[in-house]
Formats: structure tokens, C-alpha cells, sequence
């Protein structure tokens, strides 16, 4: 319970993860917001770009993509609020927690498509295939999640209709 600003007590809805990010990041003004280390992430990951792109040097090109990843971090752990609530975020909160399971998956399943369909061993020729193919390693992927990964998550990032 916390004290609103007449001394009522009121019900705290937020998550002590994300009060300590509040107190960390700080709320006051433009420079503490949470948008504005979004918008210093995403600058960060456009200078790493381009960086990785006009630079010669081997450290060079590395410092390019440290920055163009770490800008990344940034700008996803600190994204706003009001644009984690869309509904487009929910479909890559959908395949991110099925995302281990994809990642273990979709190269032995592509192996084996690419093996049947082109016998010679080289690259389809055609760029349906490879549309094909990602589309169908996802749904495979995320039917192996369901039926083998889904009840060994943990309750943090537990799927709706979980049983246990």
C-alpha cells in the first residue's frame, strides 16, 4: 500500500521491478524520462550503423556493431510504456517467449525441407521456397512449443491456458 498526495492509501498496481526501473531511469523531466533513453538507445544503434558500414578497420567495424547493439538493448528495455501496450507488441511478446524454441528447432527443420525439395545441395532458386519455408518452420516450431516447453516455463512469463 502507498500514500497518494492527500494522505489516502491507496493499492500500489505496479511490480517492484518496475518501480526500482523508475527510480533508477528517474521521472523528472525530459533528460530522466524513460523516452529519452529509448530515443539515446535507438541514436546509439543508428551511429553503430552507420559506423559498420562506412568504417575499414576491423575495430572499427566492431565498435559499429557493439554500439549498434548495445543502442538496441537500450532502446527495448526502455521503451515507453504507451507503445508497449500496442497490439503488434503482443504478437513479438508471442514469438519471444517461443523464441528458444525456434531457435533450437528452425535449422534441422530447414535442413531437411531444403534436402528434400533440392536434391544438388545448392540454394533454391527461387525465393518462395525460403518464404515457404520460414512460415512452416514457425508454425512447427511454435506447435513444438506447445506441446513439449509449454509447462516447463517459469511463472514469471507463464502462457495463458497453462495448465500445471
Amino acid at each position: 500500500m502507498a500514500w497518494n498526495h492527500r494522505y489516502v492509501r491507496r493499492k500500489e498496481t505496479r511490480s517492484p521491478g518496475e518501480l526500482e526501473t523508475e527510480r533508477t531511469l528517474g521521472q523528472r523531466g525530459w533528460l530522466g524520462s524513460r523516452t529519452s533513453f529509448c530515443l539515446l538507445g535507438l541514436a546509439l544503434a543508428l551511429a553503430g550503423f552507420v559506423i559498420s558500414q562506412v568504417a575499414s578497420g576491423s575495430v572499427a567495424i566492431l565498435l559499429g556493431y557493439l554500439f549498434l547493439g548495445n543502442g538496441f538493448v537500450l532502446a527495448f528495455c526502455t521503451v515507453p510504456r504507451a507503445i508497449g501496450r500496442l497490439r503488434v507488441v503482443s504478437c513479438w511478446q508471442f514469438l519471444g517467449i517461443r523464441s528458444y524454441t525456434i531457435y533450437i528447432l528452425h535449422f534441422p527443420i530447414l535442413t531437411l525441407m531444403a534436402a528434400s525439395f533440392y536434391s544438388d545441395g545448392g540454394p533454391p532458386a527461387s525465393g518462395w521456397f525460403a518464404l515457404t519455408a520460414t512460415i512452416g518452420t514457425t508454425l512447427i516450431c511454435i506447435a513444438a512449443f506447445e506441446v513439449c516447453e509449454r509447462r516447463f516455463l517459469h511463472a514469471r512469463i507463464r502462457v495463458e491456458g497453462n495448465e500445471q
